[in-house]
């Protein structure tokens, strides 16, 4: 896993996913390529929680125990994810 940080943050996957207001919420972390996709870091700001999603809004979730790699989740699930304390 390779992460990358740009100069630039890209909020768009964030805002449609969520909508702009929500993005004071979130911290920009970088990207990782996941095949030709790729998939942008957000970092919760309370619960210290990433929602990682590509630019289509489809969500990932990063997981040592398989390997160490992104995989796709239901967008429900990363929710609960990152808002759950």
């Amino acid at each position: 896993m390779n992460i990358v940080i740009d100069g630039e943050a890209v909020w768009e996957p964030l805002e449609k996913v969520l909508g702009k207001e929500a993005c004071p919420e979130f911290m920009y972390m970088g990207k990782t390529a996941l095949g030709e996709t790729w998939v942008f870091l957000y970092k919760h700001r309370i619960t210290r929680k990433y929602l990682n999603l590509d630019g289509r809004g489809n969500t990932y979730r990063f997981a040592l125990e398989k390997g160490g790699r992104y995989y796709p989740v239901s967008f429900w699930y990363a929710i609960k994810h990152v808002f759950n304390n």
